[in-house]
């Protein structure tokens, strides 16, 4: 029976996908911890549409790490916390700047299930998961 490799491919995209989407969730969830650690206490609260929508077009105009050093100048972060966010900044920048550029052979070779292990490994996921991932596939990069 033959694979199609065009699905195959459509797969690896998708779990690419995934992963970036877990990194902006995690963008996003610094930026929230930044209004409430800086922008609601610095405003008592109280603070117009306006400047809530200006203190967020800030924060996303940040790159990862920029949002990371910001959390570190308002928060002492626990030190696996810290570890965790230094980690998944570079899982993210692998991802956006080499990932499918080394993954080219693998691509034409049709080395598919290579990738999505690969792309497993790399996904942002809680370091404590509730339950075992039941493939290799779905496991996060324990190193």
């Amino acid at each position: 029976m033959d694979v199609d490799q065009g699905e195959q491919f459509k797969e690896v995209c998708a779990h690419y996908g995934a992963a970036m989407y877990f990194a902006q969730v995690l963008e996003h969830g610094i930026a929230n911890a930044l209004m409430f650690l800086d922008l609601i206490p610095k405003s008592k609260a109280k603070y117009t549409p306006a400047e809530h929508d200006a203190f967020f077009e800030g924060q996303f105009a940040k790159t990862l790490g920029n949002l990371i050093k910001s959390l570190k100048t308002i928060a002492e972060l626990p030190d696996d916390l810290e570890a965790a966010l230094l980690q998944s900044k570079e899982r993210r920048a692998y991802l956006a700047h080499h990932f499918f550029r080394e993954a080219t052979d693998d691509v034409h070779l049709g080395n598919y299930d290579k990738l999505l292990v690969k792309l497993g490994k790399l996904r942002f996921c809680p370091a404590v998961e509730a339950k075992p991932p039941s493939t290799e596939r779905n496991r996060c990069l324990s190193s």
